[in-house]
């Protein structure tokens, strides 16, 4: 009830129910949903485009956003529709988040799982590392932690960002990671029908984010590094093999339909995409705004390079860098990082728990890839510059790509370094 009260109240702060949202490379299917469907039947090849050529986008993965506006319009004025699914997609992302740091939280304090050995359940790393005893039944606090996770994921300057020059890609991307990670957990404690399904449903839904194929691979790598991390601390035990094939089959089954025409694309047409004339003039101007950024502070804060970036009025987040300019208000950010930093340790320093230790894997990988400007990052990302064009081209604007995962990654261990402080006070 008081997430709905908070979130409720920062929906209608912002919701105007007289205007458009428009803007960037806003999608606008409720225009004309059965030619948009068509487009995304025939993603392979985009006849609208000139005189019609094979897109570098997932355009297929538009199928499901296309679906869902045209049972929106169904019930909503059509100037509303677009507003509808932004908020939508910011609701679900924190109510993602209250659940899986909460599902995360529990796991972490009492490990109820036995090993495959058939051994008995074990503490986890938090009641490990603060001691006594784990809690028998959900704990009150826990939820207050989670709620506190939640509300950051909510409003951090990256959200802030995200949502202020709003696409559906990224949107439905931040809204799509927590419960992600929430069906991943399920399967790894235990591969049932109805987990799989869970599981499988969350992944087509989160689709759409394939329509910019470089935020998907961003999540997939990060998938790759907390499965790949679990399996060898279980040492590839035909349990855990098993579980893994599950898993990675979910998620290919559940995202070939796109897959398919932008692998096809990137083999046979990708040097066009880099050689393109607006990306020959624009990549490496949009490489230096993210290497500005890519300073400690300003990966501390979730900063980046719509920061600096201006509409007719002026600075898009004017009302933002004013704010943020108030000291106190630079000192809580730096402060939440640091729970945060303290929140991954702590999950390290405990038993020996590999969904730990490959959240916090995926952690640093969310953080070596906006940090780009600090070492030891910074020669990491100067080698791939040198070496893979296609790269530097597809995540050239690293806060799109990662900027989100890193917010996530933020509030999961801000939930747990909170709850740490709070039993250690």
């Amino acid at each position: 009830m008081l997430y709905h009260l908070i979130v409720g109240t920062i929906i209608a702060a912002n919701f105007h129910g007289n205007r458009w949202l428009m803007g960037w490379d806003g999608l606008y299917p409720e225009l004309n949903i059965p030619l948009n469907l068509i487009r995304g039947l025939t993603a392979g090849w985009q006849e609208y485009y000139g005189a019609g050529l094979v897109g570098g986008h997932g355009f297929a993965a538009t199928l499901p956003h296309t679906l869902i506006i045209g049972l929106f319009t169904l019930i909503i004025p059509q100037h509303l529709v677009r507003s509808v699914f932004i908020f939508l997609c910011y609701y679900l992302g924190g109510l993602g988040m209250l659940f899986v740091s909460h599902k995360l939280l529990h796991t972490l304090i009492s490990d109820e799982r036995v090993a495959e050995d058939g051994g008995s359940p074990r503490r986890g790393p938090l009641v490990g590392f603060l001691g006594g005893k784990p809690p028998t039944g959900p704990a009150l606090l826990t939820w207050y932690v989670s709620l506190a996770a939640s509300i950051y994921y909510l409003t951090n300057l990256g959200t802030i960002q995200t949502f202020y020059v709003p696409l559906e890609a990224f949107t439905v991307h931040f809204a799509a990671l927590p419960w992600l990670t929430y069906g991943l957990i399920l399967l790894l404690e235990k591969t049932t029908r109805k987990r799989i399904l869970f599981f499988c449903m969350i992944l087509l839904l989160s689709s759409i984010q394939g329509f910019i194929p470089a935020v998907f691979a961003a999540y997939g790598v990060s998938l790759m590094i907390i499965t790949g991390v679990y399996t060898l601390m279980h040492r590839f035990g035909k349990k855990v093999l098993r579980t893994m094939i599950v898993i990675w089959s979910c998620v290919i089954a559940m995202n070939a339909y796109w897959l398919a025409p932008v692998g096809y694309f990137t083999l046979v047409q990708s040097k066009d995409y880099i050689n393109a004339y607006n990306n020959n003039i624009t990549t490496q101007q949009f490489v230096a705004k993210s290497i500005q950024y890519g300073q400690l502070p300003d990966a501390m804060l979730l900063k980046s390079f719509l920061w600096d970036s201006n509409e007719l009025g002026g600075a898009i987040l004017a009302p933002w860098k004013n704010h943020t300019a108030l000291p106190a208000v630079t000192v809580i950010g730096y402060t939440f990082f640091g729970i945060a930093v303290a929140g991954v340790l702590i999950s390290l320093l405990g038993h020996r728990k590999p969904l730990a230790w490959g959240l916090s894997a995926s952690f640093l990988y969310f953080f070596g890839n906006i940090a780009i400007d600090t070492p030891p990052f910074s020669a990491l990302f100067r080698l791939i510059q040198s070496h893979s064009p296609e790269l530097v081209q597809a995540f050239r604007t690293t806060f799109t790509k990662f900027g989100i995962g890193l917010s996530f990654h933020y509030s999961l261990f801000i939930a747990v370094g909170l709850y740490a402080l709070i039993r250690l006070a």
